[in-house]
């Protein structure tokens, strides 16, 4: 193999990256998933993990983008160990969002179609 990888660093790491979400994608295409992306990726000399790998149906995230917008308000939504709250809507289509912590977020129409509605 003339490719082969010997070892994991930051340029590997973001190539291989790529190539997976791009084989991923194809995947998702043909049965008719949102794609995904592979969250953080940790590496070492020899190996590397990812932290996340979430999919979701496409009607899931078409029934999210064509609620109005008024219809989001106070829903929850969970994005990794997060738990966000949309509080308002800012009319240009992004939302002010508060976490259980308190933390607040201004998040766009297509961060929430790819969140879990709780």
């Amino acid at each position: 193999m003339a490719n082969a990888i010997q070892k994991f660093d930051r340029n590997t790491v973001k190539s291989l990256r790529a190539e997976l979400e791009m084989a991923i994608s194809k995947v998702c295409e043909k049965h008719g998933l949102v794609p995904a992306t592979l969250g953080n990726i940790r590496f070492n000399d020899n190996s590397f993990s990812t932290s996340k790998l979430t999919f979701q149906t496409k009607a899931k995230v078409e029934k999210v983008l064509t609620s109005a917008p008024s219809d989001l308000v106070n829903k929850r939504f969970k994005m990794g160990q997060r738990i966000f709250t949309i509080t308002t809507d800012n009319g240009n289509g992004t939302f002010n969002a508060k976490t259980n912590r308190g933390a607040r977020y201004i998040l766009r129409m297509d961060q929430i179609a790819t969140m879990i509605q709780l």
